[in-house]
């Protein structure tokens, strides 16, 4: 609409130029008149800001007054002169309008270029100023991802400090990551024997066996098109990144074992949680050592180190619990006490290091024929306890039996040394004696114990190499 504005005024300017010119050829004598029209002329010219069009009106004027005054004769009532001169003062006029339009003009252009500068220095600020806003939005984002972060930390290292179990650890670190990181899963695995086989899970853990660093990736692709199963995460389709982190589980100083870290992941992983869940695997294996040394440092104060077996303190302890169950629950127990038969005989016979193997020996025998809910003691010396779980008088008594003869077919081969320090050989045999009895709620800890043992010192006193128990 503009352009058509402009359009129709230049057009009105030639025909107003053109008019002009036969006006002054029809009606001389109002030359000087026309020059106003002239002047209207130029200053629409200069609404249209078109310099060809301004200079056409000027020259216009020129070449028309020049005419008049060179060639065209006025009628005498005129004053010839003064006509002329005023036709030259006007035209000296018009130019003087153009000439002032020109410098208004240049002015205008000069400051319109310089407000033009202006607003691109401008513009220039504005993005240098939002660059700078975009970097400290994304400074921030990172400050507040490594805060986060650090107080992920914080509360897997407060929840982990207080995991005391290897058995619940498991569920422990399972279910933290779940609630710090929705929508990552994760496998933990202790042992290399614990990995599903023929999944993917097997395959990263084969890579980080093989290369002995962790595995990451975001591009599963060709991963996912090898194997079309995992325990962990079901939706193939929808997995977007694979990690997998050793566990290295430390005994002293050395590495005991290797576990292995799996987290499967809908969303890419960026550098922030790769570093954080790289933390995060050092410390749940910080925290499995922790916890096997602890363990370890438990057993070494309630297991015997010669045997491996409970110690008389724990026994009392384990007893108790034991007879409180009895109490509580009604439940049933036996409990069972043993001797090996001239033990201080085999000791100064053949010396205390084939005693020592003799304890051994029938501790082993012990463990492979009793079952893991059997809880068996070294009472001292060369004396031991069994305390049966849920078991009546009659099916300890079978299983004593069975454990008698068991070690009475028992030799054991040892090196001995003579009195002329010739070494040699020699096969030993050895028996036990033993006295077992179901516990009932008339008897107390100490009552209890008295009366089993008194029913072990009557098989000593009574031949050796026999069962004594007492039915109800």
């Amino acid at each position: 609409m503009k352009d058509f504005l402009f359009f129709l005024l230049k057009v009105t300017i030639y025909l107003i130029i053109g008019l002009s010119v036969w006006w002054i050829i029809k009606t001389p004598e109002y030359v000087t008149i026309i020059y106003i029209i002239f002047l209207i002329a130029l200053l629409l010219a200069y609404l249209t800001n078109d310099r060809e069009i301004q200079i056409f009106v000027v020259l216009s004027s020129i070449f028309i007054s020049g005419s008049i005054v060179l060639l065209h004769n006025f009628q005498p009532k005129y004053d010839v002169l003064i006509d002329k001169i005023v036709i030259v003062v006007e035209t000296l006029f018009i130019i003087g309008v153009f000439l002032f339009l020109q410098k208004k003009s240049w002015s205008v252009d000069v400051y319109s270029t310089t407000f033009i500068e202006q607003i691109e220095n401008l513009e220039k600020e504005i993005s240098r100023i939002s660059d700078e806003i975009r970097d400290l939005q994304t400074k921030i984002y990172n400050i507040n991802e490594i805060k986060n972060n650090f107080k992920i930390m914080q509360e897997v290292i407060t929840t982990l400090g207080s995991v005391s179990s290897i058995s619940v650890i498991k569920n422990y670190v399972v279910n933290l990551i779940h609630k710090l990181l929705p929508g990552v899963y994760i496998g933990l695995y202790l042992t290399y024997e614990e990995v599903p086989k023929n999944t993917l899970e097997e395959e990263i853990v084969k890579y980080i066996k093989a290369n002995n660093k962790y595995f990451f990736s975001n591009d599963v692709i060709y991963l996912l098109q090898k194997f079309k199963t995992s325990y962990l995460y079901p939706a193939l389709s929808e997995i977007k990144s694979i990690l997998g982190f050793p566990i290295k589980i430390y005994s002293s100083s050395e590495i005991e074992d290797t576990g292995y870290l799996i987290f499967i992941s809908p969303n890419e992983v960026n550098e922030d949680t790769l570093r954080l869940l790289s933390i995060f695997s050092s410390y749940v294996g910080i925290t499995i050592s922790n916890i096997k040394l602890i363990e370890h440092t438990q057993n070494l104060a309630i297991t015997d180190t010669l045997t491996g077996l409970y110690v008389h303190k724990y026994f009392k302890e384990l007893l108790e619990e034991e007879i409180n169950r009895a109490k509580y629950y009604n439940r049933i127990f036996s409990l069972a006490m043993f001797d090996i038969d001239n033990f201080k005989h085999i000791n100064d016979t053949y010396g205390h290091n084939v005693g020592d193997i003799v304890l051994i020996k029938f501790s082993e025998i012990l463990r492979k024929r009793l079952r893991e809910v059997d809880k068996i003691f070294r009472y001292g010396g060369d004396e031991f306890a069994i305390i049966f779980p849920d078991t009546n008088i009659s099916n300890a008594e079978k299983i004593c039996e069975e454990i008698r003869n068991i070690v009475l077919n028992e030799t054991i081969v040892a090196p001995t040394t003579s009195l002329n320090n010739v070494s040699s050989l020699s096969r030993i045999k050895f028996t036990i004696s033993g006295g077992v009895m179901e516990y009932s709620n008339e008897y107390s800890l100490e009552s209890f114990v008295n009366s089993v043992d008194k029913l072990l010192y009557k098989s000593k006193t009574t031949g050796k190499n026999k069962i004594t128990c007492q039915k109800k």
